[in-house]
């Protein structure tokens, strides 16, 4: 049998070599070997936890080669740079020059072993950033005004405080997270799950920190504005001063006061007193600084707006003449039997 083989080897031979330069002939004509430029995204993998970072550049130009009916329906979008930071912290530098390799992310395996890439560029240079972050306050911002004769009550937010991630470039540029509340309706109570916003010094937003939760649950009543009237203060005397002394005027600072609450409230009220004041003691004048009685739902503020709870009462106080006889002192009886003579 090895003699059968050995007969016209050489012929043998040359007909297996020329039958597979055929095939590769005719395989290149049916499907030849081209070369086209695309342009591929960096793409890092392996990103260590904790670090952001920013390639020096996000794209690259590369050669590809390949069948081409493979190529034909290549997109510059399926090729991609990866650069993997595997094993690379901010920790040891702030930055890290990384090697590219090149792959087809359409292809399956045996497909991109086809394809061979031929780029200028064979590393990238990458900036390293430990992320960090912040718990801030969540402000509540009304993008629609409550209807006329109401206001919006104290808003109340849940959560109120979240976390701010990001490079600390980015994160000091925060200066506060707002939320554009507003009613589902018009005139109705503002009720629901919102978007929060970082905002910077200029109310900028501020693009590139993440935050966690994302969105805050806000709820905020709606309240009737309260009414407002000018009434008289009226000092709280209770007595009077033992005989010879008596009361000559009494003076209250501010005299009027403003009152706020709701209209069937405020105009039943006429006069404010003051805590009861007792001036029996009392041998000359005299200043008191005396408290306002609150009033269930009534707020009180002076004629320019602010508030107030307490005024000043100046009690004067006099001597009587000296008794004359068969007269009575006044602000006192007379003595049982006795009757007061005529002035």
């Amino acid at each position: 049998m090895l003699a059968t083989i050995r007969q016209n080897l050489t012929l043998k031979i040359i007909s297996i070599l020329v039958s597979i330069f055929m095939y590769i002939y005719v395989q290149a004509d049916r499907n030849p070997m081209v070369t086209r430029l695309v342009i591929a995204a960096v793409h890092p993998i392996n990103q260590p936890e904790g670090l952001e970072v920013e390639a020096s550049q996000q794209q690259v130009e590369v050669n590809v080669t390949g069948p081409k009916a493979l190529l034909d329906h290549l997109k510059d979008s399926s090729i991609r740079a990866i650069a993997d930071l595997k094993g690379i912290q901010s920790a040891d530098k702030k930055s890290a020059l990384v090697r590219i390799n090149f792959s087809c992310s359409t292809l399956p395996a045996q497909e991109n072993a086809k394809l061979t890439y031929d780029s200028p560029i064979r590393s990238v240079n990458f900036q390293l950033f430990d992320q960090k972050r912040r718990d801030m306050l969540v402000t509540p911002l009304y993008t629609q005004a409550p209807p006329s004769g109401f206001q919006y009550g104290k808003p109340e937010l849940h959560p109120a405080r979240v976390t701010v991630f990001g490079r600390g470039d980015r994160l000091s540029r925060v200066e506060q997270l707002v939320v554009n509340a507003s009613p589902t309706e018009a005139g109705e109570v503002i009720e629901g799950d919102f978007p929060i916003s970082p905002r910077d010094t200029q109310n900028r937003f501020v693009d590139g920190v993440t935050i966690s939760p994302d969105t805050v649950h806000v709820s905020v009543p709606l309240t009737e504005l309260p009414s407002s009237r000018i009434v008289t203060v009226s000092a709280g005397v209770v007595d009077l001063p033992l005989p010879p002394y008596k009361l000559i005027s009494v003076s209250v600072t501010p005299s009027q006061v403003k009152i706020e609450g709701k209209p069937a409230k405020i105009n039943q009220i006429f006069t404010l007193l003051t805590e009861d004041i007792s001036i029996r003691e009392l041998t000359e004048t005299k200043e008191f600084d005396a408290s306002l009685i609150s009033l269930p739902d009534i707020n009180f503020r002076d004629v320019d707006g602010h508030p107030l709870n307490r005024v000043k009462v100046k009690i004067t106080i006099g001597k009587s003449n000296p008794a004359v006889s068969g007269t009575v002192p006044p602000n006192e009886d007379p003595p049982a039997g006795q009757k007061t003579s005529a002035p």
